[in-house]
């Protein structure tokens, strides 16, 4: 390891992952790249996670560990572990995921490499629970690398159905220049939109990142946006939740407060007419607002854990339209 490298941090947020989290730690400390720092954050785990964990770290001082003393939410421990990170480059990593030996050694040559990429992943494998692959993800955002803000933007906001670039390798400096990721469904897109328009968004052309799918991964256990507000963070819990009009107002604000030129601005704008049609976005602002104000006509919108509302707006896969 030489004195001058960068170095790397990996923030991985848990809570009960005592069936993954060992596969995770190992394919992150197995990184051919070696100067790391690995922090986890336990969520207030009632498995076995905080005993696998501090036995990591009895191995291996690259390791921090931190424990919730009660469960704070899924994004304020999202948020929790890159505030703790040191590093050059930070990346997010799932307790169910996993990476090959090189994804970061070839993340960070892009961003060494060329000053104007802000975010570098590469390309993405679904795995199930046993590790075994199901697809390989060909994305559809070729736009992302473009020099024109503009561009970029239209590709996350209207191509962007997975959101894998967000477990990406990021620079640190930029994330800490936009807000943090909100305690709202759908805030990891915004995320990914804000740091699009900052700067070019870069995908390695090797299979190098595997997201598990599973039964109990957390997205698949929820039949709503309002129940991910919950997960997301517990004190939505009695809070009236109007999730795809936060997310409108949150493309507004970014656009808003970006160094952008006003010619660039008001494409971005404009582009979010495009937004509220795709996918019947404004029906499901229509939706959101009918349900706060009678809550139980969301019940009959789900019936044996199928996702009729999703069904009722096109049969949109919502596991695939949101990872957090």
């Amino acid at each position: 390891m030489k004195s001058n490298e960068p170095l790397v941090s990996i923030g991985l947020p848990v809570h009960n992952g005592e069936n993954f989290v060992t596969d995770a730690v190992n394919s992150i400390l197995s990184q051919s790249y070696t100067n790391i720092e690995l922090i986890i954050s336990d969520n207030a785990s009632v498995d076995c996670t905080e005993e696998i964990c501090r036995e990591f770290c009895k191995k291996d001082f690259r390791i921090k560990y931190y424990r919730n003393q009660e469960n704070i939410g899924a994004v304020p421990n999202f948020n929790k572990v890159f505030n703790l990170a040191k590093g050059k480059y930070f990346k997010w990593a799932a307790h169910d995921d996993v990476i090959s030996p090189e994804y970061i050694a070839k993340c960070m040559q892009v961003l060494e490499r060329e000053s104007d990429v802000v975010l570098c992943q590469t390309k993405v494998v679904i795995i199930n629970a046993t590790g075994q692959p199901i697809e390989r993800i060909e994305s559809s955002m070729r736009g992302v690398c473009s020099t024109k803000p503009h561009i970029r933007f239209q590709d996350l906001l209207l191509r962007g159905i997975w959101t894998f670039e967000i477990f990406g390798l990021i620079r640190s400096e930029i994330l800490r220049s936009i807000e943090a990721m909100g305690c709202y469904p759908g805030s990891d897109k915004v995320m990914r939109a804000e740091l699009g328009l900052i700067g070019k968004i870069v995908e390695v052309p090797e299979y190098l990142f595997f997201s598990r799918d599973h039964i109990d991964r957390s997205i698949r256990s929820m039949r709503s946006r309002h129940e991910r507000a919950v997960w997301i963070n517990p004190k939505n819990v009695n809070k009236t939740i109007l999730p795809h009009w936060i997310i409108l107002r949150e493309y507004i604000l970014l656009i808003n407060r970006s160094p952008l030129k006003e010619i660039e601005k008001l494409k971005c704008y404009l582009l979010l007419f495009r937004w509220l049609g795709l996918d019947k976005n404004w029906l499901r602002m229509m939706l959101d607002v009918v349900f706060a104000i009678e809550p139980k006509l969301l019940g009959l919108f789900y019936r044996n854990e199928e996702n009729v509302y999703g069904n009722f707006l096109g049969k949109i896969d919502d596991v695939k339209e949101e990872n957090l």
